[in-house]
């Protein structure tokens, strides 16, 4: 009687599981290799996105941004205080041309009531 023990150890049988696992242990490593190819793919991204290619620090330049940001508020504060004022002084000249304009309306209807009061 062959039991499973003595057929392990027939050469055929042996060839045969070298062979799967041999099968095995290169598609494993076949799947291995393109996850790390495909890794390496995705850091080289990230490195370009990240990688310090320049020779100033990185914390420098946000640090310089951020000032150049404070002086445009600056800026844009001075503008708009120097906007308020200007107009202040455009509504204070149409007050003054409403004014004017009244009186002027005011003057010519006087000078009509004159003519005709002469005319009667």
């Amino acid at each position: 009687m062959i039991t499973l023990f003595t057929a392990a150890l027939e050469p055929s049988v042996q060839a045969a599981v070298v062979t799967a696992i041999g099968a095995v242990l290169v598609a494993l490593v076949g799947i291995v290799l393109e996850l790390l190819r495909r890794n390496h793919k995705r850091l080289g991204k990230v490195t370009d996105q990240v990688e310090n290619n320049h020779t100033s620090n990185l914390r420098d330049d946000v640090d310089q941004l951020l000032a150049g940001v404070d002086q445009l508020l600056a800026g844009q504060q001075a503008q708009d205080s120097l906007l308020r004022e200007h107009t202040r002084d455009i509504n204070g000249l149409r007050a003054d041309l409403r004014h004017e304009r009244a009186e002027r309306l005011d003057v010519e209807r006087r000078v009509e009531e004159v003519r005709r009061d002469r005319h009667r």
